[in-house]
């Protein structure tokens, strides 16, 4: 079977699988500021060069994000939605199937088993994370980042392969794209110096010299560009490595998603034991990878996947101010980590002699992956569904009941929103927003927090 062949595969189950996400809304997150309240502005396609002098959701002070080409997406979006989000979910569709064919290249070319690739790239392209990515709208900006990051990784296989200079230029210019889609593309480089000098053929001073040169270049462009707008970061770093904690919580979670929630404050995650337990046996099957495999790729496959797993992962755990905006932690975020513990694994998988035995066994699990993120992507479906979602399993949170509580307002449900308003009030007496809600449905306008800011 051909390349060609695989690839076309790929893309029709990544369409079987979430094709049903075509004819979904918005769950009036970060998806309402730019899909509906930034239309306008996005609207006009004249104003592409000005996404790259501001923050990700055009705050007119300035915010913390600069991602350039996530928001130059959303001006097609804008362009070519009606009264539904049907292009906004189609694009994050074939984002998603366009980095899962590029995995599958990368893998490929690192393993030279298309077969195994071919597998492994189907349990990335079904797992919940990726149902996030491509159910949820603003989750495209994992897969954008990801077609990034698989093209410089396999530019720099085939510079490390054919020694040829061009792609050692394609890799600085994917970088670059990568730096302008999500902030820890930073780890990149690292990434790709990893794969280039654990050849000793390029450990050379010519080699180091021309990487150096296409790390820096798109890097200092990416530095100039981001100083240029008005983007501030207020990094609260307790609150960010006090979140390293539960790295291996997540990485057994991405190893084994044996359910999933919409969203799912850090300290509160679902069957935490189940995934440390996951997680310590495959960290056993690393251990005894690297240390029972006798040829030295093997251990760098293994080795390469964590790493990647690892700095992707780690820049999720970030908190900005009091922590009260980022507490939460999202599926969609283990999209790039759950890459790298695909390339670990599948090398764990390859030292095993009983390749049939190890077929069917991801087979099996694919299936399973399958059903579970079908049954994922319909938190999605809407606003409705979405926070209805979130607050039957994380009910004692106040701003999600908040949340759930403006829906309900809005479909004209005033006696259920006046319901959670007063329950996000009585864990929170102080939460202005569920006052306004209570006064705009009290005094009759109807006002909320949403229709303040909007104004």
């Amino acid at each position: 079977m051909t390349k060609p062949v695989i690839s076309m595969l790929i893309v029709m189950s990544c369409f079987l699988l979430y094709g049903h996400t075509l004819d979904y809304g918005i769950t009036w997150l970060d998806d309402y500021y730019w899909l509906v309240l930034d239309k306008d502005f996005l609207s006009n396609a004249s104003n592409w060069l000005t996404l790259f002098s501001k923050d990700v959701f055009l705050f007119p002070d300035g915010g913390e994000f600069y991602r350039p080409l996530l928001s130059s997406t959303f001006i097609l979006d804008s362009l070519l939605n009606s009264n539904s989000f049907f292009y906004s979910h189609l694009i994050n569709l074939l984002l998603h199937s366009l980095a899962s064919v590029l995995f599958f290249i990368f893998l490929n070319n690192l393993f030279h088993a298309e077969y195994a690739s071919a597998l492994a790239t189907l349990v990335f392209a079904s797992h919940p994370a990726s149902a996030t990515v491509v159910s949820w709208i603003p989750g495209r900006n994992e897969s954008l980042l990801a077609v990034s990051v698989f093209l410089a990784l396999i530019s720099i296989l085939r510079f490390r392969d054919s020694g040829k200079v061009s792609n050692l230029f394609f890799f600085g210019f994917f970088l670059l794209c990568t730096l302008l889609s999500k902030e820890n593309a930073i780890v990149l480089p690292f990434l790709a110096a990893a794969i280039l000098f654990y050849d000793k053929r390029h450990r050379n001073l010519k080699t180091v010299s021309l990487f150096a040169l296409a790390s820096a270049v798109p890097a200092a462009l990416w530095l100039i560009l981001r100083c240029s707008a008005p983007v501030h970061s207020d990094l609260n770093f307790l609150l960010t490595i006090r979140n390293f904690v539960y790295a291996p919580l997540l990485a057994g979670r991405a190893l084994f998603p044996l359910d999933s929630v919409p969203a799912s404050p850090y300290s509160s995650l679902l069957h935490g034991w189940l995934y440390l337990t996951v997680f310590c046996v495959f960290s056993a099957l690393c251990l005894y990878g690297i240390l029972s495999e006798k040829v030295s790729e093997g251990k760098f496959n293994i080795a390469f996947g964590l790493m990647m797993s690892v700095l992707f992962l780690l820049p999720t755990f970030a908190v900005s101010g009091d922590g009260s905006s980022r507490s939460f932690f999202s599926e969609h975020r283990l999209y790039l980590p759950l890459a790298g513990l695909v390339v670990s694994l599948l090398q764990i998988l390859l030292l095993n002699r009983r390749q049939s035995l190890s077929a069917a066994l991801s087979c099996i699990f694919l299936l399973f992956l399958c059903s579970v993120s079908v049954c994922h992507s319909f938190f999605y479906k809407n606003n409705y569904v979405f926070w209805q979602e979130v607050v039957r399993n994380y009910g004692n949170y106040p701003k999600y009941i908040r949340h759930l509580a403006w829906q309900e307002q809005h479909r004209y449900v005033y006696g259920s929103a006046i319901y959670y308003y007063k329950k996000a009030l009585e864990l929170n007496p102080d939460d202005y927003e569920s006052q306004a809600g209570l006064i705009g449905i009290y005094s009759g306008n109807n006002y909320s927090s949403f229709d303040m800011e909007e104004k």
